[in-house]
């Protein structure tokens, strides 16, 4: 496959790496899927296989018309969408959902951020991310990677990277190494009381995070949030900023 500068498009191309991706996904005949980046069906077509039924939203207009010619008699199962999953992300009206998808960087976090605000949640999630951003998803508290969206997203979702993928698995090459990660919802934003508090939270701590919290947030008259002023957005772990937040919303 030739390059489309345009589109930055790298596509998975080396066949160990796509069979471990598809042992972690695990694809089963009554799953349905939403998949990002479908490209030339490299995922699609093995989940198709599977007896899934498959929601495709592919940007390159190219592609998307391509992809059910792909598929053969599967493509009876397969819905592909020209579009761009950082705007939208089609939610299957099953109610139970598995989303998939091969992110370039410049849409990870805007699909990140939409995963956030899914109704419903999908049961999981396995994304092929560059590595740098695979690491702010998982990182710890105190790590240099810890970041706002490493909190946003884990207080909805557990993050775990499955492997590694070198830059020589795609077809062309990026410059940057890879990885795959698995998230699963969680219930940490089930003990949040105002959402829109609690990002708001986020957004003003992270926005200087080198900053003690005594100089980014407003503690005055809270003796509970008092043992956070001094700290930094990076050393506090997720159940703080929730404790946080609810003691500011009951304010």
């Amino acid at each position: 496959m030739t390059r489309r500068p345009k589109l930055g498009q790298h596509f998975l191309a080396d066949e160990g790496m796509r069979s471990q991706l598809l042992d972690a996904i695990a694809p089963r005949s009554e799953d349905v899927f939403v998949e990002i980046g479908p490209g030339k069906g490299a995922l699609t077509l093995p989940l198709l296989a599977a007896g899934a039924r498959v929601t495709a939203i592919e940007l390159d207009e190219l592609l998307a018309q391509s992809l059910p010619g792909r598929a053969g008699k599967a493509a009876a199962r397969l819905d592909v969408i020209h579009g761009d999953a950082a705007k939208q992300l089609p939610i299957p009206d099953t109610g139970r959902w598995r989303l998939a998808g091969n992110l370039p960087y410049a849409i990870s976090s805007p699909v990140i951020e939409l995963l956030i605000a899914a109704e419903p949640k999908p049961v999981d999630v396995h994304l092929l991310l560059q590595l740098e951003f695979a690491q702010r998803l998982v990182a710890s508290a105190g790590c240099k990677d810890y970041s706002r969206l490493t909190v946003a997203a884990r207080s909805f979702f557990d993050a775990e990277l499955l492997f590694e993928v070198p830059a020589a698995s795609f077809a062309p090459p990026p410059r940057v190494e890879s990885a795959v990660v698995r998230l699963t919802p969680n219930n940490a934003a089930g003990a949040i009381e105002d959402l829109d508090l609690y990002r708001d939270l986020l957004r003003r701590a992270f926005g200087q995070r080198r900053k003690q919290l005594r100089n980014t947030l407003d503690f005055k008259g809270i003796a509970a949030l008092a043992p956070y002023a001094a700290r930094r957005a990076e050393e506090l772990e997720i159940k703080d900023y929730v404790f946080m937040a609810n003691e500011l919303a009951r304010r």
